[in-house]
């Protein structure tokens, strides 16, 4: 919800309106317009994008671990992280 208030506002400086007059102003209108789900819509995509970039580092460092504990000799240059 923060996020999509967050946008609205600033989109609305583009044009050259003012709809809203604040985050809070944002909420209750979407609400009031559009239904309490609308907050939230968009709300998956980001969410698969933060997991996505998590997975990949949680894969990364396993790889690291068991190439310095496999073969120190060909990540010779890289420096052990602590």
């Amino acid at each position: 919800p923060i996020w999509l208030a967050k946008v609205r506002l600033q989109l609305q400086r583009c044009s050259d309106q003012t709809r809203y007059a604040g985050m809070s102003d944002v909420i209750t209108s979407v609400v009031r317009e559009e239904g309490l789900f609308a907050l939230y819509r968009g709300l998956l995509p980001s969410v698969l994008l933060v997991s996505h970039v998590a997975l990949h580092f949680m894969f990364y460092e396993e790889v690291k671990k068991k190439m310095l504990l496999a073969k120190p000799a060909v990540v010779r240059g890289m420096r052990k992280m602590s």
